[in-house]
């Protein structure tokens, strides 16, 4: 059994469930159901989550167990100012941080978070690590 698919899963319905209400959810999807490249909505942030890898480490009794350890990234998009990337940066963080322990995982935990925006003319970019442990037999 692999965690990838059930991880990015389960992160863009915990951002969708537990985005603050009051405030504008982005466009929150895997990054190959985005059609189109270089086109999103002005006036809504887009947040792509795509794998980039799974580590599976053998433990217990003649390896009978199993770690797996799934990395996926982030990827906060964004036109207008870099305020609202960061606005949108620091719910999912927020989002992230307290979803630490989730039902069906080991726990969820942001490993990185990095602004990317520096070479991007009127298009503001932030991305954030997250990994997922479970163990599966």
């Amino acid at each position: 059994m692999s965690l990838t698919y059930d991880a990015l899963e389960d992160c863009i319905a915990m951002i969708k469930d537990d985005w603050a209400v009051g405030t504008q959810l982005p466009n929150v999807k895997a990054l190959w159901k985005e059609k189109a490249a270089g086109f999103i909505d002005d006036r809504r942030d887009m947040v792509l989550i795509y794998p980039r890898k799974e580590r599976i480490d053998y433990f217990g009794l003649y390896g009978s167990d199993f770690l797996h350890t799934a990395v996926l990234v982030i990827d906060v998009r964004s036109y207008g100012e870099q305020e609202k990337v960061d606005q949108t940066v620091e719910e999912i963080l927020r989002i992230l941080k307290a979803n630490i322990r989730r039902t069906g995982f080991v726990d969820v935990l942001v490993k990185g978070s990095e602004s990317q925006s520096d070479n991007l003319r009127n298009m503001y970019k932030h991305q954030i690590t997250v990994q997922y442990r479970n163990n599966y037999e």
